[in-house]
Formats: C-alpha cells, structure tokens, sequence
C-alpha cells in the first residue's frame, strides 16, 4: 500500500491471500482513492471469490492458479483494452 502513495500505476495484480490482509481488503482501499485503477486478483480460490463477490468487489479480472503465462498475458490484454 505504501507504493502507492508514491505514484501512479497503469495495473495493479495482487493476490488475494496474503500475511497481513486479503486482496478483497487491498482492492477496497485502492478504489476508494483511484476508482478507475484495473486491477487483477490472482488466487487458487476463483469459484469461492467469485461467488462471493458478485460485483468482483472491484477487480477487473480473476485468474485462477495455477496459471499460465498465455493466460495472464490474455487477461492483461482484456483489463487494458
């Protein structure tokens, strides 16, 4: 989070667990101050996050581990077309 005080970013990709707090939690921060940032959320949990974010919570695209490069290559491509 502290980065991004310090600048603007063209795409932001998190994960969704994390040691201090959950991706959902970053993605909400994040909105509040950039609404029209993209981001992606990677995670092994897709079908669970997806079910309960309707709305994605904000998040442009979820790609589900394990992934290939093809594959985040083509979700780059979608969230920044």
């Amino acid at each position: 989070m502290a980065l991004l005080e310090l600048g603007q970013f063209d795409l932001i990709i998190t994960d969704y667990l994390m040691p201090e707090m959950k991706g959902d939690q970053l993605v909400t921060h994040i909105k509040r101050g950039r609404p029209g940032q993209r981001i992606i959320m990677v995670t092994a949990f897709a079908e669970d996050f997806l079910a309960s974010h309707r709305t994605h919570g904000g998040v442009d695209w979820v790609l589900s581990k394990p992934f290939s490069l093809e594959e985040l290559s083509t979700a780059i491509a979608q969230v920044m077309a």
